[in-house]
């Protein structure tokens, strides 16, 4: 046999060769390659599923190739790069809820916006507040953060004894709360002035009535405080105040505080109203003065809990006896029995007059009398409140003519019992009669507007006016009321985010010190 393959190797030698290349070709075959080395498909003998991190791909689509590039790609750039198709349904990104950014989880996330807050002394806040309390018979109800007592509750909504001139103290007790604040003045985008401005002028006999005096202390105790405010101009950080009476009256001389042009300038007051007339603005160098119009603290007031859990899936209502409940009287108007303003004095000869609560007055009247009624509210009567709010929750429009400005805290109240405001401009400042948030506010989906001058010409009678309106529009704007109301009402109690009108007032506040 040797002698036989001695004589015959070189004929087989190409026989040789091509076996050996058959034989190494099967066994590359069938073992796995390198890279494979631990691929976990091949334990034991039976296959498994490749998986990377929470990715699972199928046994199926795992040839060599694929195998390689999902063990050196990140978990990120894998899911990235084979799209959601191959994600576990429990994987896919949940859609965000844009109010829980907004609301309820909002809080949890260090805000953009910071807010420090002088610690005054108390001369120029909580000693001002203890001082009306004092001197006036009662009128003044500051308690539970300014917002006053309880008076009724329906659900998540509450009507309190709120005074009309407490939007400092409430504005002053929620910056305290909330999440925007800082106690680091390094860090702050903004400097806010707890001084209660319109109670200094209605103390001022009781502070020996020398306000610039208590102003320039103001001056000087900021300056002392922060390098910010400066010794004097205008400051050099943004800084904000909050005037509880219209603008107008700080320009009179039983309450100077926007006379000292110098000082003021720089600061950007959130007040309830902004003074229309031009001349006066020139006169007291006020023209290009910004300001941030608030709403007047209503005696209706959501829960904060409330206000802050709304959102896209959980739109504003009332409560549901507020829904339900009849509104027999066509239209309403609660003003003082003096004469007033000379449209009020007209639309009294349209309406009928009373002092009684809706259920007495209901009681003995035809449904004609009650179609149009105007209630008598004293300066200071106790128990105005709860009449108020009665006489607006049976109402569908309620009228809201100007008396000493063009404004009024009544506006407010409507909303916050379901009543349709309807106000009152002069078409010549019908534009700079501004109201609250009205770049985020559409006012005429929920109120309505009757031009003052065709009012006084006689050219509208505002019965007949209100009286065409179809059922449907009625309808529609009680909805949008409904939804607006949160905006234009403070929350109680104050909380980190209550989204309410502060955090309204918040965002402005924002958009200013940009």
């Amino acid at each position: 046999m040797l002698r036989w393959l001695r004589r015959r190797w070189r004929r087989c030698l190409p026989l040789v060769f091509f076996a050996a290349i058959v034989v190494l070709s099967l066994r590359n075959d069938m073992s796995p390659s390198s890279g494979d080395s631990n691929d976990p498909d091949t334990v034991a003998g039976s296959p498994k599923q490749q998986t990377a991190g929470q990715l699972v791909v199928p046994h199926k689509a795992a040839n060599k190739g694929f195998r390689k590039s999902l063990q050196v790609l990140p978990e990120k750039d894998t899911k990235s790069s084979l799209g959601e198709e191959f994600l576990p349904k429990q994987q896919h990104p949940e859609p965000v809820n844009s109010r829980s950014q907004n609301g309820r989880n909002a809080h949890h996330q260090e805000p953009r916006f910071k807010i420090f807050v002088y610690d005054l002394p108390s001369r120029f806040n909580t000693n001002l507040t203890s001082c009306v309390h004092t001197h006036s018979d009662g009128c003044y109800k500051l308690d539970n953060f300014g917002m006053g007592p309880e008076l009724r509750r329906h659900d998540h909504l509450s009507y309190r004894d709120t005074h009309r001139l407490s939007t400092e103290v409430i504005i002053h007790e929620k910056m305290l709360k909330s999440r925007h604040r800082t106690l680091d003045a390094e860090k702050a985008d903004a400097f806010y002035v707890p001084f209660y401005a319109a109670l200094a002028c209605n103390c001022r006999k009781n502070i020996d009535g020398n306000l610039p005096g208590l102003y320039d202390e103001l001056w000087r105790y900021l300056a002392s405080v922060t390098p910010y405010f400066g010794r004097s101009g205008p400051p050099r950080r943004p800084h904000f105040m909050t005037l509880g009476k219209i603008e107008r009256e700080f320009w009179a001389s039983s309450c100077p505080l926007l006379r000292n042009s110098d000082r003021t300038s720089g600061i950007t007051f959130l007040t309830v109203e902004q003074e229309v007339n031009e001349e006066l603005r020139k006169y007291f160098k006020r023209m290009d003065a910004k300001m941030i119009v608030v709403p007047y603290p209503s005696y209706g007031h959501f829960d904060s809990s409330y206000t802050n859990s709304l959102g896209v899936e959980k739109p504003a209502s009332f409560p549901s006896d507020v829904k339900q409940t009849t509104r027999d009287v066509r239209m309403f108007m609660a003003v003082g029995s003096r004469k007033g303003h000379d449209v009020r004095v007209i639309l009294k000869r349209y309406m009928t007059g009373t002092s009684q609560r809706y259920a007495t007055f209901t009681a003995s009247s035809s449904k004609q009398r009650r179609n149009a009624v105007w209630y008598s509210t004293p300066e200071c009567r106790k128990d105005m409140q709860l009449p108020i709010i009665d006489w607006m929750r049976h109402a569908v429009f309620c009228l809201q003519p100007p008396g000493e400005s063009l404004t009024r805290k009544s506006f407010y109240d409507s909303v916050m019992a379901g009543c349709i405001p309807v106000t009152f401009k002069p078409k010549k400042r019908s534009a700079s009669v501004v109201y609250p948030f009205q770049d985020s506010l559409d006012y005429s989906r929920f109120s309505m507007n009757i031009p003052l001058d065709e009012v006084l010409s006689g050219a509208v009678r505002v019965p007949d006016r209100l009286r065409i309106i179809p059922d449907s529009r009625i309808t529609y704007m009680q909805r949008q009321l409904a939804e607006a109301a949160p905006k234009l009402q403070y929350s109680y109690p104050p909380t980190s985010e209550d989204g309410d009108a502060f955090s309204m007032i918040v965002e402005e506040m924002r958009r200013v010190a940009a």
